[in-house]
């Protein structure tokens, strides 16, 4: 078994941190470029109709929906897998992260979703509820390490930790 120094450790930890500084900046700049005009409230619904009501940790388990940070959310990460479009997505405006799943295609026996935040204590998964052929997790805050995992029966595919 091949040791890690701490220098490489510390490496990978720099670098897994720039691509999530890098993955949050292209985040943001997209919603700068895309923003309305300056009377318009950032953190409105576009569908909902109603400003975000939590904040990075005030978010964690609760719906991006029902709270309004769906509208102007964009995605750190997204790839298919069995047939399915798998989301992880950021809110700017709440601080916070989960995970959308859409069917695509193809005819599989079982497909389950959901984020996975790396916490001190453990990792915390938040399960796609699903709605049709649509659905999303729970939300955690951003400022925690997370993940998109899909699982079906034959196998899983994890997302990148950003």
């Amino acid at each position: 078994m091949r040791m890690q120094t701490w220098a490489a450790s510390r490496s990978s930890t720099l670098s897994k941190s720039g691509l999530r500084l890098l993955a949050l900046a292209i985040v943001l700049v997209a919603g700068v470029l895309s923003a309305g005009p300056a009377s318009a409230a950032p953190s409105q619904g576009a569908a909902e109709g109603t400003l975000a009501t939590c904040s990075g940790n005030s978010c964690n388990y609760q719906d991006p929906q029902a709270t309004g940070c769906s509208a102007g959310a964009a995605n750190f990460d997204e790839w298919t897998y069995m047939g399915y479009r798998v989301e992880h997505r950021y809110s700017p405006t709440c601080r916070a992260v989960w995970v959308r799943a859409t069917y695509v295609s193809g005819n599989v026996a079982s497909f389950g979703a959901h984020l996975e935040t790396r916490l001190t204590a453990g990792n915390v998964r938040q399960y796609v509820t699903w709605r049709g052929n649509t659905g999303w997790s729970r939300m955690y805050s951003s400022a925690y390490y997370s993940r998109a995992v899909a699982v079906t029966s034959s196998g899983t595919h994890y997302g990148d930790w950003l």
